[in-house]
């Protein structure tokens, strides 16, 4: 048995992270290539911590372009994440879905309702009292981001 756990040990090997490829930072050609333009940001790789190496086992258990695993989750939940705890899985399926919710209504109401970025900002505002209004140009940024992205013409 001794010769199986010496052959099929573990290691602490490192391997070069796939989503910032070795860099420590995501850049706008890696969030492209992953296809998360409207999901992450230029930054800090959440995927390796910024170290541009990453064990093995993360490339098995967490998906390179998983929108939920940024750089601002808590540490607690990103081992969770990486760990594939059921919860952790669960929340990360709903932040997606709300992610993809809040692209497909800021797209019906610039290409149906017809109302420019800042009008769906303020909307947005109105609507949601946690809503931050010092954000707002942010905020309007990132509509008018999807709007560009989606390609896609007012009816």
């Amino acid at each position: 048995m001794n010769i199986f756990k010496r052959l099929f040990k573990r290691t602490n090997a490192t391997a070069q992270c796939p989503r910032c490829l070795g860099k420590g930072h995501v850049d706008m050609n890696d969030i492209k290539r992953l296809g998360n333009e409207l999901r992450w940001a230029p930054g800090k790789c959440a995927y390796c911590s910024g170290t541009g190496l990453v064990e093995p086992e993360m490339l098995f258990n967490v998906a390179i372009g998983d929108p939920y695993l940024t750089i601002n989750l808590p540490k607690a939940e990103r081992n969770r994440v990486i760990t594939g705890d059921g919860a952790a899985a669960e929340r990360a399926n709903l932040y997606n879905q709300n992610v993809n919710l809040i692209i497909a209504q800021i797209l019906e109401l610039y290409c149906v309702k017809k109302l420019e970025a800042e009008q769906i900002v303020d909307l947005y505002l109105q609507t949601n009292p946690s809503g931050n209004i010092q954000h707002k140009n942010e905020m309007i940024e990132y509509v008018n981001k999807v709007i560009a992205h989606s390609g896609r013409k007012r009816k």
